[in-house]
């Protein structure tokens, strides 16, 4: 996917969702998605952590992840995502983030209207 964002400086939406898609995303894969608006690549077979260039993505206001089972692979949710202030939409359900959620994570998303984090592992007050 880095590619992808790399040569499309300014696409906006970016929509994979109900594939196969597996494997895990480089640590720099969102690098250069400064513009898009709206990621889905829910209902998948992505493994691996969140990468950190998550936070590179200061437009985006809808991001799912869900029901990539292996998605998350046990961390915790990266803080890097924190970064993704204008974010509306955000939907990591049936992944496998474990331990807390970073208590400041959501401090600065004041849009955020839609949250979904069920079936995870997650853990702590």
């Amino acid at each position: 996917a880095a590619a992808v964002f790399k040569r499309m400086p300014f696409l906006r939406t970016f929509r994979v969702n109900d594939n196969k898609f597996d494997g895990k995303f480089d640590d720099d894969a969102f690098d250069g998605a400064s513009e898009l608006v709206e990621f889905d690549a829910s209902n998948n077979a992505l493994i691996g952590p969140m990468p950190s260039s998550i936070g590179a993505m200061h437009m985006l206001q809808s991001l799912s992840f869900a029901n990539n089972k292996r998605f998350g692979n046990g961390a915790p949710i990266t803080l890097e995502l924190k970064r993704c202030v204008a974010l509306k939409v955000l939907d990591l359900s049936g992944c496998s983030f474990a331990g807390a959620i970073p208590s400041n994570l959501f401090v600065d998303m004041s849009y955020l209207s839609f949250l979904r984090l069920a079936t995870n592992d997650f853990s702590g007050p």
